[in-house]
Order: structure tokens, then C-alpha cells, then sequence
């Protein structure tokens, strides 16, 4: 759950290759997962609203 916030926060590194330091392998690693931890997030904040949307406007008609 630590660093969730990282690829928001921080830019996207260089890709990494075979001469890539250790850390820069480890924070490659960090900042991917959080991007997918983010992107997964947004994906189901906004299928949420739309469906809650939906369902008042249906209400509605």
C-alpha cells in the first residue's frame, strides 16, 4: 500500500536495462505497480459514477 501515490508524484524513470543499478531496477518496479494500482483505481471510480449516473437518470425518466 506504501507508495500508491508514487506515480503521481514522481516521473516515470528511464527504462531500465541490463546495466540499470539495482535501485533504479527496484524503483522501475515501484513506480510501474503504482501506476497500475492508480489506473485501476480511475478505472473503477469512473465506471462507479457513470453507473450511479445512469441509474438517476433512469430514475428520473
Amino acid at each position: 500500500v506504501l507508495d500508491q501515490d508514487l506515480a503521481i508524484l514522481e516521473e516515470k524513470s528511464a527504462t531500465i536495462t541490463d546495466s540499470s543499478s539495482n535501485e533504479e531496477k527496484v524503483y522501475y518496479k515501484a513506480w510501474e505497480k503504482s501506476n497500475r494500482l492508480y489506473l485501476m483505481f480511475m478505472r473503477m471510480t469512473v465506471t462507479d459514477s457513470i453507473k450511479t449516473a445512469k441509474d438517476v437518470c433512469a430514475e428520473r425518466a
